[in-house]
């Protein structure tokens, strides 16, 4: 889990800008503070049970505290799609980088 100062908190909305993968949608901006805020959201659609949700939430927290990227500080919303549930850790931190170089 992250720590609570890299918490994104939904009560001042959703990030604007939008970047897409096969596996999940991407929305960033710029926060204006020293560190990254990030959240994991997984849907019903992805996973029915409750289980298998968190399962994947906990994966993804875990690749992105490893993961730092160089770019400025922002707010990211990671929204993952079904097809993620088919990735090993490995492809997923792939996929991460990827994205990361996006933005």
């Amino acid at each position: 889990m992250f720590e609570k100062k890299a918490r994104y908190s939904f009560k001042k909305g959703l990030p604007k800008n939008i970047i897409g993968s096969p596996f999940f949608v991407l929305r960033y901006q710029e926060n204006g503070l020293a560190h990254f805020r990030y959240a994991v959201v997984v849907s019903k659609k992805v996973d029915a049970r409750a289980v298998g949700r968190n399962r994947l939430r906990r994966r993804v927290t875990a690749l992105l505290e490893k993961e730092n990227p160089k770019n400025p500080p922002r707010d990211l919303v990671f929204f993952l799609k079904k097809a993620i549930i088919e990735l090993n850790n490995n492809q997923i931190k792939t996929e991460i980088q990827k994205i990361f170089l996006k933005i």
